[in-house]
């Protein structure tokens, strides 16, 4: 199980060769989860295969999973406007080619745009108003901790949580009336398509001990803003054996789609089968 505020379940579960879904904001309850930020936090399954999120996704939401047979009638969008901007190559050529498997799969693939999120060039492109939410909610949960017990922070995370302080009530409120008005109509800009089809990062895992790079967040972060279900799953791997990870994202309430479609790439493509090999 893992939480996912701006990309925590389906960012580690790309880079690893998992599955890792993120539901829609609200389909799984929140209670017990220690919250980053309460308007974008969300909980879901990672797992190996998408039948088995789909299952476990079923008992964490309380109902009873529901198959949708109709993966050939399906119509993929393509938002190419940013989600595909500034891709490694091997990324780049993992989506290609996973988009002309994709649209054998289906009933095509089309090119949609979504509403334009202004994006902050100095911290790695990340939505601005998903900034402000997330940083002043993270300081307004954390802040009598920072008060009182602030070495038990590492000075890292002290920063950017203090970093929340600065974020004007005005700023906030503006940028969550923004976000529920933009969350109630996004469905709307699919167009004709039944799902969206982006990449989960812009390439492979970085290396260990590197700093913490947000532009590997800037694919996730956008679908928390919106609150749309969205899977990540394997669709290829970089020169060196290291997964690449694709996005399928939904309308709330069709996770059924998102999965029958994760579920014929799957059985089609043995992406998340891979195992690393052993030393």
């Amino acid at each position: 199980l893992g939480s996912d505020t701006g990309g925590s379940i389906r960012l580690p579960s790309a880079l690893c060769g998992l599955t890792g879904f993120k539901p829609a904001f609200g389909a799984i309850p929140a209670d017990g989860v220690v919250p980053l930020s309460w308007s974008l936090d969300h909980a879901g399954p990672m797992c190996r295969t998408a039948t088995d999120a789909a299952l476990l996704y079923a008992v964490l939401a309380g109902r009873p999973a529901a198959p949708f047979r109709g993966v050939r009638r399906l119509r993929l969008g393509v938002p190419r406007a940013f989600f595909y901007e500034d891709l490694a190559p091997p990324m780049q050529a993992a989506m290609d080619e996973a988009l002309k498997r994709l649209a054998s799969l289906t009933s095509g693939v089309e090119e949609t745009r979504l509403p334009e999120l202004a994006a902050d060039p100095e911290l790695g492109r990340m939505p601005a108003l998903f900034l402000a939410i997330i940083s002043a909610e993270a300081y307004a949960f954390h802040r009598g901790m920072l008060r009182q017990t602030p070495e038990l922070y590492s000075p890292g995370i002290r920063r950017s949580l203090e970093n929340g302080a600065g974020i004007e009530a005005a700023d906030y409120i503006a940028a969550r009336r923004e976000m529920e008005r933009q969350r109630a109509s996004i469905a709307a800009h699919f167009g004709s398509a039944d799902l969206l089809i982006v990449p989960a990062a812009p390439g492979p895992a970085f290396p260990l001990g590197q700093p913490p790079d947000l532009r590997y967040l800037r694919f996730c972060a956008p679908w928390n803003f919106w609150g749309l279900p969205a899977l990540a799953l394997p669709c290829g791997a970089a020169p060196e054996g290291l997964p690449l990870g694709m996005q399928i994202i939904g309308k709330p309430g069709r996770e059924d789609q998102i999965f029958a479609l994760a579920e014929a790439w799957q059985s089609e493509t043995s992406w998340h089968a891979r195992r690393p090999a052993q030393p």
